[in-house]
């Protein structure tokens, strides 16, 4: 017989790729970065990449392609942030995003926190979420998680968390494998009701959304930046460079774009960041929520409900993965509270939580 899960109190939203349409700008970057040195940025990269702190990710792909003596990991993320940069100021917001945002009260947690020892899949930046509510929630499988990719909801899961998931296209056979408590094609389908109704599951308390990605679309702005900086250079952002810098930590893959495009000498990683997070500044307030999150994030705001994949699991939370098509088979062995194709699907009520009006 099936244990009730506890009641959701708080919510967790990954950001890239489930509130914003970023994850194409990540790809294009590492494609374009990886191209210059006839490396090709593959799905399976990406996957292992993704929910990783930008710099470990970074680290990772250059001993992946080969690339360790040739670039270091700084001056690959400063080329890296100078591409998403500008491509994130295109970026849109996924459906239902905003609705699902708006619907929980908003608390952000950045994956560069310096309280964040380690990337997914591991739990940490979950956890650490966990403690920054106002409101603490009485165990982390009372949060709910919203994530895109397979990193995300094994960090969900990890962290003990129910988990609803949103899968990029890329991950979408992969999402079947996660087990995820629902996955969703848009947040749009989100339900709150259907966690109590149809899984039998006890009230969820708090919710807790991926932001970059999930709710809004920023990845174009990160191709965007990059390339408006590299072209200070005559540089050229490639599709393979954003490949290699896609889910990598943004100093690490600035020092590793820097470096790549052979500009180390004229500009240093840090200053070619700080250009580049000024455009980002500029191009983020201009991001499109993705379908139903706006709607989901009013929800749950309305309500007075905290906003918040195995780091959720570890973490003893019910996780919601959204993942990325690529992934989506293998989301399904996650075991998450929900994998949905689309915030849109996510519905409160099956979480024992207040349902969309």
């Amino acid at each position: 017989m099936e244990v009730p899960k506890p009641a959701v109190t708080h919510i967790i939203f990954d950001f890239d790729g489930l509130l914003v349409d970023t994850e194409p700008c990540y790809t294009i970057a590492n494609q374009a970065i990886l191209g210059r040195y006839g490396r090709e940025f593959t799905v399976e990269m990406k996957g292992m990449m993704m929910g990783r702190k930008p710099l470990e990710a970074i680290i990772w792909l250059l001993e992946e392609v080969g690339l360790a003596d040739q670039i270091t990991p700084e001056e690959y993320a400063t080329h890296y942030d100078v591409m998403l940069g500008e491509m994130f100021k295109k970026c849109r917001a996924l459906p239902g995003a905003e609705r699902l945002v708006r619907h929980f009260a908003n608390k952000v947690l950045s994956g560069d926190d310096e309280s964040i020892k380690r990337g997914k899949p591991h739990p940490d930046g979950f956890l650490e979420t966990m403690k920054r509510f106002p409101e603490r929630p009485s165990s982390a499988s009372s949060v709910l998680v919203f994530e895109d990719a397979p990193n995300g909801v094994k960090a969900a899961f990890a962290a003990g968390m129910q988990c609803v998931m949103v899968p990029d296209e890329m991950f979408h056979e992969e999402a079947k494998t996660l087990s995820a408590d629902r996955i969703l094609s848009s947040l749009e389908e989100f339900r709150p009701e259907e966690f109590e109704m149809t899984m039998k599951t006890m009230k969820v308390t708090h919710v807790i959304f991926d932001v970059d990605g999930t709710l809004l679309d920023t990845e174009s702005c990160y191709e965007m930046a990059n390339q408006a900086m590299l072209s200070k250079f005559g540089r050229k952002f490639t599709p393979e460079m954003k490949a290699n810098m896609m889910g990598r930590n943004g100093a690490e893959a600035t020092a590793w774009l820097v470096k790549e495009v052979g500009i180390s000498d004229q500009i240093t990683a840090e200053e070619f960041a700080a250009q580049k997070d000024a455009m980002l500044a500029e191009m983020f307030p201009k991001c499109n929520a993705f379908p139903g999150a706006e709607r989901l994030v009013r929800h749950f705001a309305r309500k007075h409900s905290p906003n918040g994949a195995q780091a959720a699991i570890a973490a003893g939370v019910l996780c919601v993965m959204v993942p990325d098509p690529a992934l989506r088979q293998q989301s399904q062995s996650l075991k998450v509270a929900k994998v949905l194709s689309s915030l849109e699907e996510f519905k409160p009520e099956e979480f024992g939580l207040p349902p969309f009006d």
